[in-house]
This record gives C-alpha cells, structure tokens and sequence, in this order.
C-alpha cells in the first residue's frame, strides 16, 4: 500500500525544530546555524524532492562570509547558473576582516552581487579596524530590495561614506548603526542622501553615532521604534541632547522606545535636566524600555508621569544594571550611591507611580549584572524582593520578572 505523502507545511514544520531561530529577524549569532543543525538540515533535503525546498529555505536562509571563506564562496560562481542555492537567500552579514577588504569592491561587488536575488533583505557590514588618520572606503553592495541594514563594529569611516551606504537602499526598513569609532566629518554628506521614507525603525549604539542620529533627524523622516544605547556617560551629553530632540520630533507617531545608560553619571553632568520633559511629546508611546541604575529609572518614569506623558503605555520593561564587580562597590563612592543603596525603596515609588496607571499592562523586570554568577543573588530572591516591593503592581497582574539574559552581550534588551 502506497504510503500518503506528508504535507508540504507539516515537512517544513517539522524541520523548523532543528534550529528554531534559523528564521527569525537577524539579531544575533544564534540565528546561523551551528555546524550540526547544517549538516542535519542538509540531510533532509536528501530524503526526498518535497523535502528539498524547505530544507533550503533554513540552510541558505542567512550566508555568514568571513575573511578565510571569502575566497572559496566566490569559487562557486564560476558556473552561477548552476547555482540553485541562490533564491533561497534572504540575509547576508559580512565579518570583520572582509567587510573592509578590497574583496569587496574587486571581487564581491564587481562579479558575485549581480547574481543575488533581489530577495535578499537584510544586509550586515561588520568592521574590525583601529583608529587610523585617513578614513578607509565603505564597500557597499547595490542591493535595492534590502529592509534591513546593520553597520557595526569598529570603522574608521567618514561620515559621508557611511549615509551615503545607508541612503542607497531605497525600501529600508529597520537601520540599526553600532560604531565604537568616531567618524570623520571632514566631508558633509550629500544634499542628495537621504534616508528612505520606508524608514519605520532605527538603532544607535555606540560613541561614533551622534552625527548619523543628526542626518537621520535633520530628514524628518517619521519612525515609529527608536533604540538607543548611551555608551559613554562621560562625554555623551551632545548625544542625549539628540536623543531628546529626535525622540520629541516623532511626537505621537512613536510607538516603541528602548534606552540603555551605561554608567551612573546620569545625574552628574546635568543629563538628568535634559530628561526632566523627556517623553511628553510621544503621547501614543505603547512599548517603553531602560537600561540604568534602578534610582535613574524610577527619575525618568517619575519626571514623565509627572508631566502627563506615557498615558497609552502598555509595556514597561526595566533592566537594572549592576555594578562590574562587587570591589567597585567597595571601591568607588558613585557605585555605592547607585547600585548598593537598597532596591526597596526605589521599587516601592515605582510601584505607587504606576498603580493609577490603568492602560499598563506588563512591567517587565530584569536585572544586568557583569559580575560573575558566584557573586549574584539567587533569581529565587531577586523575584521575590521584587514582588515583595510591589504589592499594588502585583494585586493588578501585571509584574513579570525575567531570568538574566543568556551570554555577556551589553545590547541583548535590543
């Protein structure tokens, strides 16, 4: 008796389970397959002709090329007719070591981009370089169909180079920009870069992205997600002073928010003034995140709430970042000031902020640490001093404690 073949959404259902965020949007290493969901995915597109296209939809889903790969990839397109993997690409990120490289332009951008689908959607450029007194070149793939674009790492890159790479996709969606470096603004970016009005979301990270955040600003082009990550408190008051002025400019058509403040100097250098009317432009704010010392959140909810902002907000997510090690709190004073004063306090004043808030519904808590986890309270204890300290929050339903975030990566709220 002839056996019922199984049906085409079943089979890829059933090869989705071997690596479940092969097909998620690229944000992180875990989404490429490791070498044993390759080759495992690889054999199934053996067992029979139905089981060939959803097999290679997961395994060329994403092509990862690296610096010591670079040159056999382009062997393969010695004959590109015969190259069947080719519609299967949706994602392409180039490591540090070849995204600089002259492979790029003499090689990749020359002979191999041609031959991409225009399905290819996602584009990531990571850079590897040292501060150096002449800006290297940005080689830029021509891919119109690109809805995602991620330059991070380290460049030494002029500014013009770099919006002229992001204002050369005409359809993108979501920018994300993650630059350790400063960029050269010897040279203005053209009058004729501009950001596409396709533009719904954008991610700055880093102390290179001030002037970007600037020229994305200056278009007015309206999103409705902002990311930001202040990395350097020191030296970023020009940054959080952009950060307000962009985030007022999209007033209600902002929908998600996420800021992460990397140390305790948010009070010290008069950062906490250019906060004071932060948010009360984004009336139709739905989705809300901080990253901060737990005292510089419940300042930042309290100035907002006290200037009738946030009134649609659904989803509050903080994350409270701790001290690097337990000797800085012995150490240094600010540490002691904003990481080892007692957390109750500071959760009780966020609870009574939020009890009237009747829209709310989820207020996520996560706690950051850097130190090692023999040095960390149990998750068992931080849960309960959290729920604890907010009992109005908790009668409401809506207090949720998330376990630490797997790996040490300082943007895995993003």
């Amino acid at each position: 008796m002839a056996v019922a073949p199984i049906p085409l959404e079943l089979v890829e259902l059933i090869i989705s389970f071997l690596h479940p965020g092969s097909l998620n949007p690229l944000n992180g290493e875990g989404n490429f397959l490791n070498k044993s969901s390759a080759s495992t995915t690889a054999k199934c597109a053996l067992v029979c002709r139905a089981w060939l296209p959803p097999s290679r939809r997961i395994l060329f889903y994403r092509v990862h090329i690296g610096k010591y790969q670079a040159y056999g990839f382009a062997q393969l397109f010695t004959r590109p007719d015969r190259l069947t993997f080719l519609p299967f690409i949706r994602e392409v990120a180039f490591q540090p070591g070849i995204a600089q490289h002259t492979w790029m332009q003499s090689v990749f951008k020359r002979k191999l981009a041609k031959h991409f689908p225009p399905s290819v959607e996602t584009l990531v450029l990571e850079g590897f370089s040292s501060e150096k007194p002449t800006p290297e070149a940005l080689h830029c793939p021509a891919f119109t169909g690109i809805t995602r674009f991620e330059l991070r790492g380290s460049w030494n890159l002029a500014l013009s180079e770099a919006v002229k790479c992001i204002a050369s996709f005409p359809v993108l969606e979501v920018l994300e920009v993650n630059l350790a470096l400063e960029l050269d603004q010897t040279r203005l970016p053209a009058p004729a870069d501009q950001p596409a009005a396709t533009l719904r979301s954008a991610t700055f990270i880093g102390r290179g992205v001030q002037p970007v955040v600037a020229w994305v600003q200056a278009s007015e082009v309206a999103v409705s997600a902002l990311r930001f990550s202040v990395t350097d408190m020191v030296a970023g008051h020009q940054f959080i002073t952009s950060i307000v002025q962009y985030t007022a400019q999209q007033g209600p058509l902002l929908s998600s928010l996420s800021l992460a403040f990397e140390g305790p100097n948010l009070e010290e250098r008069g950062h906490a003034l250019l906060l004071r009317d932060f948010l009360k432009h984004n009336t139709r704010l739905k989705t809300l995140t901080i990253k901060a010392s737990l005292a510089q959140i419940v300042s930042i909810i309290l100035s907002a709430i006290n200037r009738h902002a946030l009134p649609e907000l659904e989803v509050l997510r903080i994350i409270v970042q701790e001290p690097i090690t337990q000797n800085d709190l012995a150490a240094q004073p600010f540490w002691r000031t904003y990481y080892a004063a007692p957390r109750e306090p500071h959760y009780r004043e966020l609870d009574r902020l939020l009890e009237p808030h009747a829209v709310l519904r989820r207020l996520i808590v996560a706690h950051f640490p850097h130190y090692g986890p023999e040095l960390r309270a149990p998750e068992s204890e931080l849960k309960a001093s959290v729920m604890e300290a907010m009992p109005l929050c908790v009668a409401r339903g809506v207090v949720e404690v998330d376990p630490e975030p797997e790996g040490d990566s300082s943007f895995w709220w993003l």
